[in-house]
């Protein structure tokens, strides 16, 4: 509503934007819920050496190390909540940053944790990256103006 005050409730523009939005929806959770019941049963695949299930869901599995084979879970989820912060705070852009922080800090702090990418420079790079968007944000805060117009 607050992007957008010229659609109103009930008209076609509307109902489209809902049905658009929905079925977007159901099929970004199906296939988040999909990449957990693979990551929930990759160990059990594995030990029955199940080379189909290895060969499908190569793509969530293969680029990290053998220990953490969930990571590309966390990454999906990280990617997630990264993109809805500006939909779910749409108004409130101290919130918004707080939020992101919050979402990378904890992202960049569990893969220093456990280093997941079998290629080490990827995980120096990663965590580079991440520190990185921790500064750029936090920088950005003091260009920011509060409710009354003010730069802090």
């Amino acid at each position: 509503m607050l992007q957008y005050p010229i659609v109103m409730c009930g008209e076609e523009t509307h109902r489209l934007m809902l049905i658009m939005g929905s079925l977007l929806a159901v099929a970004a959770t199906g296939f988040f819920c999909l990449t957990l019941y693979l990551a929930w049963i990759a160990p059990r695949m594995v030990l029955k050496n199940n080379e189909g299930f290895l060969l499908a869901s190569r793509f969530l599995f293969v680029r990290f190390r053998p220990e953490v084979w969930w990571w590309g879970c966390l990454l999906l989820l990280r990617g997630l909540l990264i993109s809805l912060v500006p939909v779910v705070v749409s108004d409130d852009r101290w919130f918004q940053m707080l939020s992101m922080i919050s979402v990378i800090l904890a992202g960049t702090a569990l893969q220093m944790h456990y280093w997941p990418w079998k290629v080490p420079m990827l995980n120096l790079a990663d965590a580079l990256i991440g520190l990185l968007m921790l500064l750029a944000l936090s920088t950005a805060s003091a260009f920011m103006e509060s409710a009354h117009g003010q730069h802090y």
